[in-house]
């Protein structure tokens, strides 16, 4: 339910705020530059990036590098449209005309704010994380470029509901999918680099090696669920309500994989089958 807030006076506001703030001659002109700049921008990117990537085909680069080249080269259409309208803008406020271009400036600071984002995160390897981290950034970056964040944080923190004395809002069920997500990234990143480490230790058989990493990773993803979970705010007391129903259905639905988990940690301990060894099952038949 809302909390302090009708669903038809936000929509009255937005369109008021619509009417009152869009339909004037300077909003239609830097809407024009706008456009123009993102037209321009995808009819000379095809080409450009054609060119481009065929001197990166003929390039001898490492994988790593080559995979890099190609994420950048896709900045090329956000770059030709900033620089189309910043030419624009240009135009707008040269002097005499007194036409205001606020909105030119906050779509240039969009468009900087993706190249820069789209490039700072180009260190992670997987595709999907890469392009889940970009669009969360930049569009926490672009709320706060046209100063709407903080209302839009009132608004998803108004959307809530009660369980007794506890409140869950939908902005906490955000922030806490959000730093589960990064949090998560960051155990199963430290933990595939303690990995490494302990399979490079040569006093350590290669049993213990590998029970130790699977330890700290399950330990690691464990603590960043639940820090995820209180950093935005959740009590974790509310999911004892329905621990007991959640927990006896994951024992009936799982109890053979945590079976087989424990089975396979006790198989590393009693060093009676390594890693690599072949069992084979005689034919009955």
């Amino acid at each position: 339910m809302l909390e302090g807030f009708e669903i038809i006076t936000i929509w009255e506001n937005i369109v008021a705020w619509c009417g009152s703030y869009f339909w004037t001659p300077d909003m239609l002109y830097q809407s024009i530059i706008t456009l123009t700049g993102l037209v321009i921008a995808a009819f000379v990117f095809p080409f450009l990036r054609k060119r481009a990537m065929n001197a990166l085909e003929n390039a001898s680069l490492p994988s790593a590098a080559s995979r890099i080249t190609r994420n950048l080269i896709r900045l090329i259409f956000p770059l030709i449209a900033l620089i189309v309208i910043f030419l624009g803008s240009i135009i707008l406020g040269a002097e005499g005309l007194g036409i205001d271009t606020a909105l030119i400036e906050g779509v240039m600071k969009v468009l900087l704010a993706w190249v820069i984002i789209r490039i700072a995160v180009q260190f992670i390897a997987n595709s999907a994380i890469r392009n889940f981290f970009a669009l969360t950034i930049w569009v926490i970056a672009a709320l706060s470029i046209f100063g709407v964040l903080e209302h839009t944080m009132s608004t998803l923190d108004a959307i809530a509901f009660s369980i007794g004395d506890f409140r869950l809002s939908a902005l906490a069920v955000i922030k806490s999918v959000l730093m589960i997500f990064a949090l998560l990234y960051c155990a199963l990143f430290a933990s595939s680099f303690a990995e490494r480490r302990i399979l490079g230790v040569k006093g350590l058989t290669r049993s213990s090696q590998v029970l130790i990493a699977k330890v700290i990773r399950v330990t690691l993803i464990v603590f960043a669920l639940l820090i995820g979970v209180t950093s935005a705010g959740i009590d974790l007391s509310l999911f004892a309500v329905f621990g007991g129903a959640i927990g006896l259905g994951i024992g009936f639905g799982l109890q053979k994989g945590i079976s087989n988990l424990f089975s396979g940690m006790l198989l590393l301990l009693d060093r009676s089958i390594k890693p690599g060894d072949v069992i084979e099952i005689p034919d009955i038949g």
